[in-house]
């Protein structure tokens, strides 16, 4: 008899199964093998179904269908599963998904799947040979509180998802999402607020010496004149800048003139900086997408990190917690007092805080090396190594002695100018938790400045174009999110967790919804997301908050979960309250609606209307605009159109187009419509197979039938395989009688080019065939 494991991935597989042995038969279900039923799914009443009834005291029985993977049904992984345990008669089954309510839920559905065996759960939080086998001695039955967790969270989101998503589609819009959408609107807050930002200009003085850089003190905080930027609720105070342009050409002259700094003040003092919590989540996304070595998006971070998981490198990668073990700490307190010296460790009495429960249901660590010996392991490719030397410095730091730094301030004068200049500097003296970081950490000054720095001595200026300088510059509005500072304040509001992070990040950013466009790394939200957030999801709530996509009600929702899920709340009713609180906002949503025409209403109203004469346009609108009819108004009139067999005109958006295609190929409106039989372009019907459609398609191919010149990247293709060819481009000219290649076509260059490449023997990406 032997054992079967079941993992998640197949990676992970390979090395558990080096640790378990030839007993054991390890395979991988690839992540998720039974869900809510969807698209494709045989029955479509079920697929389309947004939430199942059940009793108060009871979650919903949805049917669970197979998911898919690349393509092919889960089914087919489940039954190669069982063929193999068949053929080598296995007895027990150990289901080793992931440690956390997602992975649970896997568990749960495998169990039910392999009822006829003896099933086991284990979990562990590092792909280590202990941690293995200490599972394996060590299982458990399945949490069927992180079971109930995960399906609470799944009836939320399909229950969001379709009916809020086919409210939103009524504005052309494609989805709403339960943790989706409050993100969003963290995104757009932050760009209104970039939108109504008014800029406050100032001016400021910066005098350069050798060592020093001094900004000129124009206005203490009393002062009639001292400078407040009032973007934001609490007024701050900047002594260095000011409104008076002369006061600062002042300073800029007289430093000119005089050309010393004489120091009225000198302070030395000193200053401690702590080493931060090793990795949670949302820390190591912070981080890592900051760092100036990575720098990465949420979903590569993600990826490379879980690389590292698998390969039995760092512990588990979705947690909040902070904390880690004894054993862990006691073997890092081991290489830290080994490689740098027992006086660098941190001393217990100042031990950092860490964050997280010693509970079983929260048996997470942070985010740390599983073998904290092995600083850099062999083998990894750079983005895995440099990954994996961050996680392992920030392990090791927060274990290590504060670092240490002397500072100076100083305070001085010039000539006769009657406002102070001010500078500072700092030097390291003890490296403390610095050590750690190694080369993924800039090494900071090491050393004082050498000036003489006591009161009165006189510091002499740089004059040069750059010192003393003038800047005239003005506030800047908040800047845009990037997709790790988004995390960071989905994480302040309570929105989302570890596991949903960076695919709320991605389902923003996927191209099908187009709500938020990355710029350059900066996430900006389209029209189509401000309008979702701006007028969509206000109608899910009133007095200025917006229901169930508000911050607030997410988080709650999500605290929720995690009551379920730490059995201090019962899944049947947080569901049930859920229900109700979504299915009062829904209707008020609806509504709402009724009280106006959508877009997506407006403009096909306007199609039909286009195909009526202006007498009969009057007298179905009863006299009035399209702006004074409200949404059933609308509907009504749809309705009543459609009965008369009125055939809708061409959109908004085909006559645009028309008319842009009519200007690229010089042809009139009348000479367009005959194109199609018809008098007039007011004749045109709408639709996909319309006489609209069918004009488009013929403009566009008149406007590709008309020469085209070539570009510079052509001819410059050209005139290099005419090289390589060793064939003159005068004879080449000759050949074609034209007296330049610039003379061609687009469409001739590039058929020269086409022979060319033949004759040459070019295949692909410029390779020569052998």
């Amino acid at each position: 008899m032997s054992s079967l494991v079941i993992v998640e991935s197949g990676a992970k597989g390979k090395k558990i199964q080096g640790y378990l042995g030839p007993s054991f038969i390890v395979e991988s279900c690839r992540g998720h093998v039974q869900d809510l039923p969807g698209r494709g799914y045989k029955d479509k009443k079920q697929a389309s179904k947004a939430m199942w009834a059940s009793k108060k005291d009871q979650l919903p029985e949805p049917p669970w269908a197979w998911t898919d993977h690349s393509g092919k049904s889960a089914q087919n992984t489940i039954k190669n599963m069982i063929a193999k345990a068949k053929k080598n008669k296995v007895d027990t089954i150990y289901i080793a998904t992931d440690p956390d309510r997602e992975g649970e839920f896997i568990a749960w559905r495998l169990a039910e799947i392999f009822s006829e065996y003896e099933t086991k759960r284990v979990t562990f939080n590092e792909v280590t040979k202990r941690a293995i086998l200490q599972a394996i001695e060590n299982p458990r039955d399945v949490d069927m509180d992180l079971v109930d967790a995960a399906k609470v969270r799944r009836f939320m989101d399909r229950l969001v998802g379709y009916r809020a998503s086919k409210f939103s589609r009524s504005w052309n819009l494609t989805s709403m999402g339960r943790v989706q959408t409050p993100t969003l609107g963290i995104l757009v807050e932050r760009e209104l607020l970039r939108m109504d930002f008014v800029p406050q200009p100032y001016y400021s003085v910066t005098v350069d010496t050798d060592e020093l850089k001094f900004k000129v003190r124009f206005h203490e905080k009393g002062e009639a004149d001292a400078w407040f930027d009032t973007s934001t609720d609490k007024p701050k105070h900047h002594p260095d800048r000011t409104d008076d342009e002369k006061l600062a050409n002042m300073a800029v002259i007289e430093a000119n003139n005089v050309g010393e700094i004489t120091l009225t003040e000198v302070k030395f003092g000193e200053r401690k900086s702590k080493p931060q919590l090793p990795f949670s989540t949302p820390t190591l996304l912070r981080t890592a997408g900051s760092h100036p070595s990575l720098g990465w998006g949420s979903k590569r971070i993600m990826q490379v990190a879980n690389d590292l998981y698998q390969q039995g490198l760092i512990t588990y990668l979705r947690t909040d917690s902070t904390r880690t073990s004894p054993e862990a700490r006691s073997s890092m307190a081991n290489y830290i007092s080994s490689e740098f010296g027992e006086s660098y460790l941190r001393p217990d009495s100042e031990a950092l805080q860490e964050k997280g429960s010693s509970t079983t249901q929260d048996a997470h660590e942070a985010i740390r090396p599983t073998d904290p010996s092995v600083r850099e392991p062999a083998g990894l490719e750079k983005p895995q190594l440099t990954l994996y030397k961050l996680i392992w410095s920030r392990f090791a730091a927060s274990m290590m002695r504060d670092s240490v730094y002397s500072t100076v301030s100083v305070r001085g004068v010039i000539g006769e100018f009657e406002k102070v200049l001010t500078s500072s500097s700092s030097w390291r003296t003890e490296a403390g938790w610095e050590c750690a970081y190694g080369d993924l950490r800039e090494t900071p000054k090491l050393s004082p400045p050498n000036a003489n720095l006591e009161t009165g001595s006189k510091i002499k200026v740089i004059c040069n174009e750059d010192s003393p300088k003038l800047i005239v510059d003005e506030t800047k509005p908040p800047s845009r999110f990037r997709q790790h500072t988004l995390v960071e304040s989905m994480q302040k509001a309570g929105i989302g967790r570890p596991s949903t992070y960076a695919t709320t990040v991605e389902k923003l950013l996927d191209e099908k919804r187009r709500y938020v466009i990355n710029e350059n790394g900066a996430l900006v939200p389209s029209e189509k997301g401000i309008l979702l957030w701006q007028e969509i999801a206000p109608m899910y709530g009133s007095d200025g908050n917006r229901g169930v996509f508000d911050s607030a009600f997410t988080a709650r929702m999500e605290d929720s979960l995690d009551g379920i899920e730490h059995r201090s709340q019962e899944a049947t009713v947080v569901w049930a309250e859920f229900v109700d609180e979504f299915s009062e906002s829904h209707s008020s949503a609806l509504e709402k609606r009724r009280s106006k025409p959508t877009p997506k209403q407006l403009s096909f109203l306007k199609q039909l209307l286009r195909s009526l004469t202006d007498e009969e346009s009057i007298r179905i609108l009863e006299g009035r605009s399209l702006d004074e009819i409200d949404g059933n108004s609308a509907k009504a009139l749809i309705d009543k159109l459609t009965e008369m067999n009125v055939v809708a005109g061409p959109s908004d958006k085909q006559m645009n187009l028309i008319f842009k295609l009519c200007d690229q190929i010089n042809i009139t409106e009348n000479d367009a419509s005959k194109i199609v039989g018809l008098e007039s372009l007011e004749e045109l019907s709408g639709g996909r197979s319309g006489s609209a459609s069918q004009l488009i398609s013929k403009l566009i191919a008149m406007k590709n039938d008309i020469p085209r010149p070539p570009t510079d990247k052509q001819l410059s293709y050209l005139r290099s395989l005419l090289q390589k060819a060793e064939t003159e481009e005068s004879v080449f000219c000759r050949s074609r009688s034209i007296e330049s290649i610039a003379d061609m076509d687009s469409n001739q260059v590039s058929l020269s080019i086409m022979e060319l490449r033949d004759q040459l023997g070019i295949k692909g990406r410029g390779k020569k065939r052998k």
